[in-house]
């Protein structure tokens, strides 16, 4: 891959994001493309029972013969898939506060692509700007800063999987397998009479974040031409604690802070921001793009006024647009 990827913006979001040198990575339940942000769901659902359907003719469980018993025939009701989706679209449903929220901010490997910039069509004109991000910085500042945080913080980056339904299912049936083969096999070496249930509650832990995390990669093969590189904040509910992420205005290093914005449909919409030292700043922020039907020189002129001695590449678009 790129180490360089595109963030696509409205004029105010870039104003926005360059101006105080922030990137804001939403709630993933609020994004506007949230059925597709979701497309894997079923699959990784199916891929689960499959599996659970499988142990349970053998071994008469879910889990090794060893410990059926002691499991009480653990089966996949047992480990409850609604559960381990918590954390996401299913959340809204249960009584219980899930223990994490995913963030995510949506990027392309594609800096001038047309049906990007249909987004940001305004009246008959094409008005927005693609943001190019150095992921490897953005992973390595964000890393380092999560690393104080007792592991309450999390990044993870990928490009977007591109799979139809069958191949999504094979993916997470193939893994998630090896996942409980490896439960078995720590529970293998467990003395008869040990608690096995702080192993049971890391188990479940380590699925649902697996599940959560890696489905948020995968999109219906229709988007492909997008070409979507995904960034995902995985965070800890108790970390948006008044108290632990004010930021100091003066500090010199990444920070990240929770906070709320009307979004396009009227919703009150939780995002993180995630700001960046000056120091840090040409390190992440690397070209802007202007859309296509955007008066080229005079905003590239005024562009670089904003920017002043930021060393920050301005280029128009390549695309002729034809109406």
């Amino acid at each position: 891959m790129n180490n360089i990827v595109y963030h696509y913006t409205s004029p105010q979001g870039a104003l926005n994001i360059l101006g105080n040198n922030t990137l804001w990575f939403t709630d993933c339940q609020y994004l506007n493309d949230k059925h597709e942000l979701f497309y894997a769901n079923e699959s990784v659902k199916k891929a689960f029972k499959k599996i659970a359907k499988e142990r349970s003719v053998w071994d008469g469980g879910f889990f090794n013969n060893k410990f059926s018993k002691r499991l009480q025939k653990l089966s996949y009701e047992d480990i409850d898939i609604e559960w381990l989706f918590e954390s996401c679209e299913e959340s809204y449903k249960l009584k219980k506060t899930p223990s994490y929220s995913y963030y995510v901010l949506c990027a392309s490997n594609n800096s001038d692509c047309i049906s990007m910039w249909k987004y940001y069509a305004k009246n008959g004109a094409y008005q927005g700007y693609s943001i190019g991000l150095n992921a490897n910085n953005i992973k390595t500042f964000i890393s380092k800063w999560a690393n104080s945080t007792n592991g309450m913080v999390k990044i993870v980056s990928n490009e977007i999987f591109y799979a139809p339904p069958k191949e999504v299912e094979r993916i997470f049936y193939e893994n998630i397998k090896k996942l409980i083969m490896n439960f078995d096999e720590k529970m293998e070496q467990l003395p008869e009479d040990c608690d096995f249930s702080p192993l049971m509650n890391n188990f479940k832990e380590e699925l649902s974040d697996y599940m959560n995390e890696k489905k948020l990669f995968f999109k219906d093969p229709v988007f492909e031409s997008e070409k979507e590189y995904r960034f995902v904040l995985k965070v800890n509910n108790d970390f948006f604690d008044e108290n632990r992420y004010e930021r100091n205005s003066n500090e010199s290093k990444t920070s990240i802070k929770g906070n709320f914005r009307v979004g396009d449909s009227g919703i009150i919409t939780p995002y993180v921001e995630c700001t960046f030292s000056l120091a840090e700043r040409e390190k992440v922020f690397t070209k802007i793009t202007l859309a296509p039907m955007i008066e080229k020189e005079i905003a590239a002129k005024s562009f670089r006024r904003f920017l002043g001695s930021a060393a920050i590449d301005i280029v128009p678009s390549s695309v002729n647009m034809r109406f």
